[in-house]
């Protein structure tokens, strides 16, 4: 019935610059919320993006606003609508349903801000890929991607999904982005320019 707003914050493979920097304070940023806004209010009182009247002379007038933030599935909303009036639900019952999805769905968000710090923290406290060497572990994992998905069509799904925050995602990227490196280090010294190159002989160089 409704929809989580997009997460606050990308990934490091959406090309932003300051990824690497909010590793650490990133936490704060994404799940800080005014005490207001932790738990929707019943009775109609939440400030929202749209709201579903009832005809004049049903006997219901449903007000159900969505917390700004929030979009609506217009169908499944009133289709619930729907199920109200032809259930004789009590506009004040029908807001404290609807109050209990609205919950739901932000403890969901909250899950997912705190999984994607949890990995922020992770990778940016790991002995190979983290603290210092965080700049050039974004960079070969950028430099995987290009190489291996010129069309764009996975970056999109990280952010997406999450899952570009992934440590395990991170430093699969990452190795893979040091063998283009030295590999193209070993292929300058041995092959002629603009020679075509086979992808074995560039993955496993002998």
């Amino acid at each position: 019935m409704t929809q989580a707003a997009p997460a606050p914050n990308g990934s490091w493979a959406d090309a932003s610059a300051g990824w690497a920097d909010a590793i650490g304070n990133s936490a704060a940023r994404e799940t800080s919320r005014p005490e207001a806004e932790s738990e929707p209010a019943s009775g109609g009182e939440t400030s929202g993006l749209m709201a579903e009247k009832a005809p004049a002379g049903d006997g219901h007038a449903y007000d159900l606003e969505l917390p700004e933030g929030m979009a609506a599935d217009s169908r499944l909303l009133e289709e619930f609508t729907s199920l109200a009036r032809e259930n004789n639900i009590p506009p004040t019952a029908a807001r404290k349903l609807l109050d209990l999805e609205i919950k739901n769905v932000r403890r969901q968000m909250d899950a997912f801000a705190n999984q994607q710090n949890a990995w922020r923290e992770e990778i940016g406290a790991d002995p190979e890929f983290g603290g210092r060497r965080i700049d050039d572990t974004v960079n070969h994992a950028r430099r995987a991607l290009k190489t291996y998905d010129p069309s764009g069509t996975l970056l999109p799904e990280l952010n997406r999904t999450g899952y570009g925050n992934h440590p395990g995602i991170i430093r699969f990227l990452a190795r893979v982005g040091r063998t283009l490196r030295e590999d193209n280090a070993f292929s300058s010294r041995v092959h002629n320019p603009g020679e075509e190159i086979p992808l074995r002989d560039r993955l496993w160089p002998s």
